[in-house]
């Protein structure tokens, strides 16, 4: 873990050194450290992809990336650099002194929320003699699939990558967290330790700039926090199925706490808008990272928007560069800021200098990313725009579907709106009409092939939302402190109590057995990198703990990615039925090993195990058995 932790804060002050050219000191420094470490490991992971690339994914890659990112804190040797540095430094130490009440409640608040987070990411993979295990109930699939993509990087040197899950064909889902998380398992962490200090780092960083996109848009502090526990802890009225569950249940509520069996914000009944950290951020590595970028992108919208004067070109060039970037970290996350700019700039025509200049630098480095990504792909683009009324209503009502997913949110937004309005908050209200844009966006269209993976951009409407939410929670404070906080609990109930069953240990799926581990490890002595192997398509095969590539994998990932994968999937039960047309087919698909275990008698109808005993075993655990069926003349590579 030690190793980690050094490697992503030396990430963090290059990024604080390029903070300053980007921004004197006019802001908070606990605000900054949260942009220089998004700062940082944008520039760490752009640079080691290129370098990847042009030599290989290795321990020299890894460090001469790193040393380049931490190369702008040369900067701090000069003058202008260092003074404001340690005026910053000096700041903070008279706050230290000053231990007022309210000093102390912020400190306790990060505390704790710290020690949740801790307890809450700890969960995503856990790793033991007995095999390897998550605590999150909605990260059983994501988990091998992030695996997959870091050990093909670690073990198999897949730079262009190739994605593993469907070889022969480019890795289009956004890599870039994975490849920060490979860099860190490359120097020495193990991978559970690179999940949970790298995802630390993210989720601080986006209650940090959570908070401070907040207060520059409400001037409270207050909204700031409050705005952090409603994202993290947003749900609908699923606390009422709790309540029903309680008083069925017979047990205390100690007891009963201790020992939930379902998740209360997600479930089939009509409940889809799954809690922001079970569901998202603990489980879709690329939006944990494009999310706390987006709000340092938006800040700086923000920024400009509502200024009077044009901002610099340098200002400009740097946060557009950051946003190029996106594609390869989040590409939803880039469709909502390109929304969010298209309004602005018709808004604010007197700032055109600004919006071209921020514009043009993120299409220098987003539209090569973008051609790089969709040439060569086997993902089917069309499939990720089609009219679909209602995000992922079914066949509920629309207003009823809301209502019992977000309970009084949109109630109290609506409420908001209307105060904002009538205290002339005229530019706030013009900010906020792209947000709006993607909430009507997301429930007209699928942004993606299958429709629940537009929560990626409803999720941006949610946050830009929850400024108003605070406005009318405000104005019933003033009415009434109980009615205030009673609508506040039911916007994180739902929310709090399906974190409290991650982070309380109260999950605990089988990912990989110890015989999965182990024929991985063997997999990787006496087997080619490159090799392309057979296996069932399934999201646990050993073959993703090795890094080698399978010839297809679990078909709900390519599905939801615009992925043709059924002719794949008929010839692979075809080659484990076996005979001439087995063969014939893994000399198509050049074939070099296939598996055979308990995923594959789970998964296929037919496994005829006869036929690939003339076939030497190279590998063998338990009732693991990996078959070698050619050498690695016709592999990926």
């Amino acid at each position: 873990m030690f190793t980690a932790v050094v490697v992503l804060s030396g990430i963090t002050v290059g990024g604080l050194a390029l903070s300053y050219l980007y921004k004197g000191r006019r802001l908070d420094f606990f605000f900054r450290l949260a942009a220089s470490h998004i700062i940082g490991s944008v520039l760490f992971s752009t640079v080691l992809f290129i370098l990847a690339c042009a030599i290989g994914f290795s321990k020299i890659t890894v460090i001469t990336s790193f040393l380049i990112t931490l190369a702008p804190a040369l900067l701090f040797t000069k003058g202008k650099f260092l003074l404001c540095l340690k005026e910053d430094l000096r700041e903070i130490k008279e706050k230290l002194k000053e231990l007022s009440p309210k000093r102390i409640v912020n400190a306790t608040f990060y505390f704790l929320l710290f020690l949740l987070m801790f307890f809450f990411f700890q969960r995503a993979i856990i790793e033991s003699s007995e095999g390897i295990f998550t605590g999150a109930g909605h990260n059983l699939g994501d988990l091998p699939l992030h695996l997959g993509i870091i050990f093909s990087f670690t073990e198999a040197n897949n730079f262009p990558p190739i994605n593993p899950s469907f070889t022969y064909t480019k890795l289009t889902y956004p890599f870039m967290s994975d490849l920060i998380a490979a860099s860190l398992f490359n120097l020495g962490s193990s991978i559970s330790e690179a999940f949970l200090v790298q995802n630390l780092f993210l989720i601080f960083s986006t209650i940090l700039l959570l908070e401070r996109f907040v207060y520059l848009l409400t001037n409270s502090s207050v909204a700031g926090k409050a705005a952090i526990l409603i994202l993290l802890f947003c749900g609908g009225l699923g606390f009422v199925d709790f309540f029903r569950d309680y008083w069925t249940d017979g047990r205390s509520i100690t007891e009963f706490l201790w020992n939930l069996k379902e998740d209360y914000t997600i479930r089939s009944e009509g409940l889809r808008w799954g809690n922001s950290l079970t569901t998202l951020f603990i489980t879709q590595r690329s939006i944990l990272f494009g999310f706390p970028l987006a709000l340092f992108i938006l800040i700086h919208l923000w920024e400009t928007f509502s200024s009077e004067n044009n901002s610099g070109f340098s200002k400009q060039i740097f946060v557009g560069f950051l946003t190029g970037c996106l594609p390869l970290i989040h590409v939803h996350t880039l469709l909502v800021i390109f929304v969010v700019c298209s309004f602005l700039f018709f808004f604010s025509l007197n700032k055109w200098h600004s919006w071209i200049a921020f514009g043009l630098t993120v299409s220098v480095i987003a539209i090569p990313e973008l051609i790089w990504l969709t040439v060569g792909s086997a993902t089917d683009v069309s499939k990720f725009f089609e009219f679909h009324f209602g995000w992922d209503k079914a066949d509920e009502n629309f207003f009823l579907f809301w209502v019992k997913n977000l309970g009084l949110f949109i109630p109290l937004l609506i409420f908001g709106l209307f105060l904002a309005y009538k205290e002339g908050k005229r530019k706030l209200i013009i900010f906020y009409a792209p947000f709006a844009f993607c909430f009507l966006l997301a429930n007209s269209v699928k942004l993606a092939p299958w429709e629940w993976d537009n929560i990626k951009v409803l999720i941006y409407w949610f946050t830009g939302s929850i400024v108003f939410v605070f406005f009318a929670l405000e104005r019933i404070w003033r009415i009434s402190r109980i009615l205030s906080l009673l609508c506040f609990t039911s916007l994180i109930l739902a929310g709090a109590l399906d974190v409290w069953r991650t982070a309380s240990g109260q999950i605990l799926y089988d990912v990989f057995s110890a015989d999965s581990v182990k024929i991985a490890e063997i997999i990787k002595k006496v087997t080619p990198p490159q090799s392309v192997f057979l296996n069932a398509p399934t999201y646990n095969s050993a073959v993703v703990l090795s890094g080698r590539q399978s010839l297809i994998r679990y078909t709900g990932h390519l599905e939801s990615y615009g992925i043709d994968y059924k002719q794949r999937e008929e010839d692979v039960k075809k080659m484990y039925k076996g005979g001439s047309q087995a063969e014939a087919l893994m000399r198509k698909y050049g074939i070099n090993y296939v598996i055979v275990s308990p995923e594959e008698w789970a998964n296929l109808s037919l496994v005829n195990e006869d036929y690939f005993a003339k076939f030497p075993i190279v590998a063998q655990s338990g009732a693991y058995k990996v078959y070698e069926i050619r050498k690695d003349e016709n592999s990926a590579r």
